[in-house]
C-alpha cells in the first residue's frame, strides 16, 4: 500500500512538472519574456564583460551576452605589401604617392599630341629591370644627373605640368622634395647620405607595386645633367601579373668618398669610410655650441660635473672615441641624444641640439629628416674631435649611458693644452 502510494506522489510531481513546462511554452508563445536585466548590457554580470580585448592584438572581440545578437567579427584593415628592401627613400616615395595617385587616376582631357610627353617614346610603365629603374623595360641612367624634376600633367589643361617632387643630388648628398599642393603646408624634404638619385625612383617602383600600382612616366634629359621626369598615368596591378620590380641587388648603396683628414677611422667598420657629407652636418652643429662655452658659468660647470660620474674630454683613441681615457660604447645605442648648458644660465638649464637615432640598419638625425646607412654612432663622435680640433681646442663632456639611449652633453670647450680629466 505504501508503494503505490509513492508511485501516485511521483506521477503527480512529473505531471505537475510538464504542466508546467507547457505553461511555459504557451506563455513564450504568447509573447511572455522573463526578467533578465541582470544579463543584460544595461546590468552586465559581475563576471561577464561586455567587450573583450586582446592587448597585442588590433581586433576587437565581442564576448556574446545572452538576449542579444553577436555581432560578426571584424578583420583588421590589411596595409601595403611590401615587395622590395626598405629604403631611406620609401618615406619620399610615398609622400609623393599620397599626392598624385588620385590625381593620375581621373580621367583626362585629350591632349593635343605636341609636348614632348605625349609621345610613346617618350616613356612607358616605370619598372625595375635588374634593380635599374626603366621604361618599358628601356633603362635610364638617372645617376648621372643633378637635379631631377618629377611633375604631372595638369588637369586643366593637359599640354602642361604641374611639378610636385625634385631630386638634387650635390656633393654626395641626396636632397628629396614633395612640393606641398595646398597653401599653408611646408614642403617635405629628405636628405639621404651616399646615395644615388635612382634610389628615389627604385623606391617609388617598390612602394607603388606595394599598393597594386604601376605607374606609367615619361624621361627626357635636359642640359646641364637635369632632366624631367613625368608621371602621366597608372593603372592597376592584376593578380597573377608580373611584378614590375625585380629587386635583385640592395638598395641601400655603401659610402664611397674618402676623407682628406688623418685621424684614423673606426675599425669596428673596415669596410666603410666616414662620410664627408656627415661631418658637413656635425660640424654645422656643433659650431654654435663651442661658439656658446666661453660664456657657460664656471660654478654650473663644475656642479654639473660633480653631478655626473663620467666628464672629462671627449678624445679619439685606438679607433675609439674616449672620456677621461676610457671608451665610450655608443656603437651599442639605438638612440644618442646631444645636449648642451645654456650660455650665462644660473639655473644649469640644458638644452638638446641633436639627436641621432638607429633603427632598421639606418642612422637617422629625425630633425633635419637626414638618413646614413649603418650605424654611425661613433663616427658623429669622430666628426665632433675632429671639429673641435680644426677649432683649436677639446669638448669636455659629461657621459650617460643607459643602454640603447645614451646622452652626450657639453659642458665647455677647453682650446688649452690641458690634461685630460
Amino acid at each position: 500500500m505504501g508503494r503505490q502510494h509513492s508511485l501516485q506522489i511521483l506521477k503527480g510531481v512529473a505531471l505537475a512538472f510538464a504542466l508546467g513546462v507547457l505553461g511555459v511554452v504557451i506563455a513564450r508563445l504568447a509573447g511572455w519574456n522573463p526578467d533578465i536585466n541582470v544579463f543584460s548590457p544595461a546590468h552586465p554580470s559581475p563576471t561577464l564583460s561586455g567587450t573583450t580585448k586582446t592587448p597585442l592584438c588590433t581586433e576587437s572581440f565581442e564576448t556574446a551576452v545572452p538576449g542579444t545578437a553577436t555581432p560578426p567579427r571584424q578583420s583588421p584593415t590589411p596595409g601595403p605589401t611590401l615587395v622590395g628592401p626598405l629604403t631611406p627613400a620609401d618615406a619620399w616615395a610615398n609622400s609623393l604617392l599620397d599626392k598624385v595617385l588620385n590625381t593620375l587616376q581621373e580621367p583626362q582631357s585629350s591632349p593635343d599630341g605636341f609636348a614632348w610627353w605625349q609621345s610613346s617614346e617618350a616613356g612607358g610603365e616605370l619598372v625595375l629591370t635588374n634593380a635599374v629603374p626603366a621604361l618599358n623595360q628601356q633603362l635610364i641612367d638617372l645617376d648621372g644627373q643633378t637635379r631631377i624634376d618629377v611633375s604631372v600633367v595638369k588637369q586643366d589643361n593637359p599640354n602642361q605640368l604641374d611639378r610636385v617632387a625634385s631630386v638634387i643630388y650635390v656633393q654626395g648628398a641626396l636632397t628629396l622634395t614633395v612640393f606641398s599642393r595646398e597653401s599653408g603646408i611646408e614642403n617635405e624634404y629628405w636628405v639621404l647620405s651616399n646615395a644615388e638619385p635612382s634610389i628615389a625612383f627604385k623606391a617609388l617602383v617598390v612602394q607603388a607595386t606595394a599598393r597594386a600600382s604601376i605607374l606609367e612616366a615619361a624621361y627626357m634629359e635636359k642640359p646641364a645633367s637635369t632632366a624631367e621626369f613625368v608621371l602621366v598615368g597608372v593603372r592597376t596591378l592584376q593578380i597573377g601579373e608580373a611584378s614590375p620590380t625585380e629587386m635583385s641587388t640592395p638598395v641601400m648603396v655603401s659610402a664611397t668618398y674618402v676623407p682628406t683628414w688623418t685621424i684614423p677611422a673606426p675599425t669596428s667598420t673596415p669596410t666603410r669610410e666616414p662620410d664627408i657629407y656627415l661631418g658637413r652636418v656635425i660640424a654645422a652643429a656643433i659650431d654654435p655650441i663651442i661658439d656658446n662655452a666661453a660664456f657657460f658659468l664656471p660654478a654650473i660647470v663644475q656642479d654639473f660635473a660633480n653631478r655626473h660620474p663620467r666628464t672629462g674630454y671627449l678624445t679619439w683613441s685606438g679607433a675609439k672615441p674616449q672620456i677621461g681615457g676610457h671608451s665610450l660604447s655608443v656603437d651599442q645605442a639605438e638612440e644618442l641624444t646631444f645636449y648642451t648648458l645654456t650660455p650665462s644660465d644660473a639655473e644649469g638649464t640644458v638644452t638638446s641640439f641633436l639627436k641621432v637615432i638607429y633603427i632598421d640598419h639606418t642612422t637617422r638625425l629625425p630633425e633635419k629628416q637626414i638618413y646614413f646607412p649603418g650605424q654611425r654612432m661613433e663616427e658623429i663622435l669622430l666628426w665632433i674631435v675632429t671639429r673641435a680640433d680644426e677649432r683649436g681646442g677639446r669638448l669636455n663632456i659629461a657621459y650617460d649611458d643607459f643602454g640603447t639611449k645614451q646622452a652626450v652633453t657639453v659642458i665647455g670647450f677647453d682650446s688649452s693644452e690641458g690634461s685630460d680629466n
